[in-house]
């Protein structure tokens, strides 16, 4: 694609993007802010595992335990709800960092399972600790702004996924996310060439665990209410799909996951009972066919011979339509 067609389409997307409550409606508006507060999430996840190989099923625990504390601190203590979303940034990201330690000697899949269990063990005491968390029924949190209006959520939301991508983008792109790249190839090689591996796992746990809490901070405070469903496995693997199927281990792909499976999955809603069993089937059929993600699949139809090969294609398709006409 040459530079002056993507500087083109960068334009239009963003005049897009920043006008969309204009012409959106509420509902698309809704969906919108969901997706954005998901890039947050599913961009985090893919830092601590597309690219320092740590793999974690304990994402939306984070998020759901920002949640939380901010609810918690605003309810109780009444302190205001930007504040008390800093606040729960900083639990999951102390949080975090402990269970980093506690997961820093373990591999594969011990690895796996101990954040799957830290997340099975956190979403029961949720569940049991009536007195604090309300179980099951959630807690109602205080709204971030006052009245209806979703379109302050929608810009917040907003500058909040574009500054955490700034974040990651600079990451990524240091010295330190080559290291983590180094790390996730193989560690043992790392860690002969002098990487302080503890260091480097400890800041991707802290830093992608901050900005999940942080999400889900947001969300609490944006939907008036938190519970102990945000960190079910279902919920975790929704992530997973996105991440995946938009292009694990790239900077642009999890975005692209994220917006585009989020407006899928709305849109399925119509089937009713069998939303979750098409849901599915689209992803199977997505790793079946294109198992480099949404972001694979686009560099593929945009490079000029695969271009030349769709065009070719077309005017055939035509041709024989148009003999079958006469």
């Amino acid at each position: 694609m040459k530079p002056r067609a993507k500087i083109l389409i960068g334009v239009l997307l963003s005049i897009l993007v920043l006008s969309l409550p204009f012409w959106a409606g509420v509902y698309w508006t809704h969906v919108a802010i969901l997706s954005l507060y998901y890039v947050i999430v599913v961009s985090s996840w893919n830092l601590l595992v597309g690219y320092a190989g740590q793999m974690s099923f304990a994402h939306v625990s984070f998020s759901t335990m920002g949640g939380y504390a901010s609810t918690l601190v605003a309810t109780r203590f009444g302190i205001h709800p930007a504040l008390g979303m800093l606040i729960g940034m900083c639990v999951g990201a102390i949080v975090g960092y402990a269970l980093g330690i506690l997961c820093l000697r373990m591999r594969g899949v011990y690895h796996s399972l101990a954040t799957l269990a830290f997340a099975e063990a956190f979403r029961t005491v949720l569940n049991l600790e009536y007195k604090i968390t309300r179980g099951s029924l959630g807690l109602l949190s205080v709204r971030l702004y006052p009245g209806v209006s979703k379109t302050p959520y929608y810009y917040t939301v907003l500058v909040l996924a574009i500054g955490g991508l700034f974040i990651l983008y600079r990451i990524i792109n240091s010295p330190i996310g080559f290291t983590l790249q180094a790390i996730r190839e193989d560690q043992t090689a790392a860690s002969v060439a002098g990487v302080p591996l503890a260091r480097y796992k400890l800041f991707a746990f802290s830093l992608t665990s901050a900005m999940a809490s942080l999400a889900g901070a947001f969300l609490a405070h944006y939907l008036g209410i938190v519970t102990p469903d945000w960190a079910t496995q279902t919920a975790m693997s929704f992530v997973l799909a996105m991440a995946i199927m938009g292009g694990l281990g790239t900077f642009i792909g999890p975005v692209i996951g994220a917006v585009c499976v989020e407006f899928l999955a709305e849109y399925l809603r119509v089937y009713g009972r069998y939303y979750m069993s098409i849901f599915g089937l689209v992803v199977l059929l997505m790793l079946r066919f294109t198992p480099g993600g949404l972001l694979a699949l686009a560099r593929h139809l945009t490079d000029s011979a695969s271009y030349t090969r769709w065009v070719s294609k077309g005017k055939q398709l035509l041709a024989t339509l148009q003999v079958r006409n006469k």
